[in-house]
């Protein structure tokens, strides 16, 4: 990188010799005093390098350049950032529609120079993208009295809503409502909506723009926005993700997004929810879950039969039994569980029992969550039944005035239990193993050692015991 950042400064003195047109520019050698042939250091060389590299390489390191999901126009950043290198990657960047096909702009309602500079900006940038398909970002910067003004998202939505793939958009309640319906948009793919909540309507209101989306299977909603009042075929969607959500808008979407397959919503709220909706629903779609910020009691309202990935983090009052009727309505299929609950909440070994299927286990914790009992509980169960298709288990806490606890789990992984569960040798060997912490542990030795031979003879098989980014287990690492 320090290479390609000088060459701004070097440009204007090589230039002249440069041929840009041709990619075989060779590079010059020196020979050092021992008679070895090495690349010549010069600013000439290392031009001559990245005129070497393929275009359609060159093309796909500008396109990992980009920000994601959405690139907004700014200098120290791709694609702009690449115009300013040479004037080789200069004219490859703008024969690249892909480099401008995503954009995210900011809408200064209240400054109409501004805006007027923000539509020469679009309108240059989307020219570039030529015909490939948008990802497309509008955010409302400043709000303002004059409705015609504020229609002009509604102008903008409109002039380029029928080329997009995703389109994200973030304004006032009633300027998502009074956009206009645009008709059919065949190629939006992707839907992200969000209003703010200081100005909510003591009406009701709907946004109806996007009713016509035959081809719309993913949506995005911020936080506060109700699913509800949102027309769009969701009948048709497969993948959801929401800010916070009360529980009614949450049985919403499994009662009306029967092809729902993914569904990450990060807060949870208790409100909404009548007295005839406690009954709650089946969704047998359904294969990924990731809810964090939530009352447990909530999830126990809806079963998923086909689920295969669940993630639970933070969860406010999950006890062992919410969570053994959480698991039990998906224990046949589920493949994958990531369990961190609010508090001092402890995993109860006992609302595993049921998970035949389970090869992959993250159970961790914030602010002194600690599953040392994990192990220690494996007395507890048969060894021939308990997980039995476990094949990756990870251990997680933050823990900071409880730390030796840590240490106990260390001594009882490599205890006879500890080690059947990641011994080659034992009776059902884990391909992979981590326990991570994030502040200092005090681990015995002794512990440590015996997880170091354990792992000698488990060569094959990832053990990692340690910090995310240490591992105390390598042997270049001396104990002491």
């Amino acid at each position: 990188m320090q290479q390609l950042i000088c060459l701004h400064d070097i440009l204007p003195r090589v230039e002249p010799e440069l041929n840009y047109g041709s990619l075989n520019t060779s590079i010059s050698l020196t020979v050092n005093e021992n008679g070895h042939e090495i690349s010549d250091p010069s600013p000439e060389s290392y031009l001559s390098r990245i005129l070497t590299v393929p275009l359609d390489i060159t093309i796909e390191i500008f396109l990992l350049c980009l920000p994601r999901p959405y690139c907004r126009p700014c200098s120290r950043d791709a694609p702009l950032l690449l115009l300013q290198v040479c004037s080789y990657w200069r004219s490859v960047a703008l024969a690249t529609p892909l480099l401008w096909a995503r954009l995210d702009m900011e809408l200064h309602f209240r400054h109409p120079r501004r805006m007027k500079n923000v539509r020469s900006c679009m309108t240059e940038w989307i020219t570039r993208a030529s015909a490939a398909l948008l990802a497309l970002g509008l955010q409302e910067a400043g709000r303002s009295e004059s409705t015609v003004l504020e229609n002009q998202m509604g102008t903008i939505v409109s002039r380029y809503a029928s080329r997009c793939e995703s389109l994200r958009l973030r304004a006032s309640i009633t300027t998502l409502s009074e956009l206009p319906k645009i008709g059919t948009l065949p190629t939006v793919r992707r839907l992200g909506l969000e209003y703010f909540q200081s100005d909510l309507p003591s009406h009701p209101v709907t946004i109806s723009a996007f009713r016509d989306t035959p081809n719309l299977r993913e949506v995005a909603l911020g936080p506060f926005t109700s699913p509800a009042i949102i027309e769009i075929p969701w009948c048709q969607i497969t993948t959801f993700a929401g800010g916070s959500m009360s529980s009614a808008d949450y049985l919403f979407i499994f009662r009306s997004c029967p092809q729902l397959m993914s569904c990450t919503v990060i807060h949870l709220t208790r409100g909404g929810i009548s007295g005839s909706e406690t009954a709650g629903c089946t969704h047998s779609c359904l294969q990924s879950l990731n809810i964090s910020n939530s009352a447990g009691r909530i999830l126990t309202l809806v079963g998923f039969p086909s689920l295969t990935e669940l993630s639970l983090t933070r969860l406010t009052d999950m006890t062992p039994h919410l969570l053994h009727e959480l698991l039990s309505r998906c224990a046949a299929s589920l493949v994958r569980l990531n369990y961190a609950p609010h508090r001092d909440n402890k995993l109860n070994i006992e609302t595993l029992l049921s998970l035949d299927n389970l090869a992959d286990l993250d159970i961790g914790g914030v602010r002194g969550i600690l599953f040392h009992s994990f192990v220690h509980q494996l007395n507890r169960a048969n060894a021939s039944t308990f997980l039995p298709n476990l094949r990756r288990l990870r251990i997680e806490s933050d823990s900071w005035d409880r730390c030796e606890l840590e240490a106990n789990l260390v001594d009882a992984l490599t205890s006879r239990s500890g080690r059947d569960m990641v011994d080659v040798r034992g009776p059902r060997p884990l391909k992979s193993f981590r326990l991570l912490w994030n502040q200092e542990c005090r681990v015995s030795f002794a512990a440590l050692e015996a997880m170091r031979q354990l792992r000698k003879r488990n060569e094959k098989m990832e053990i990692h015991v340690g910090f995310p980014t240490v591992n105390l287990l390598d042997d270049r690492i001396k104990l002491y």
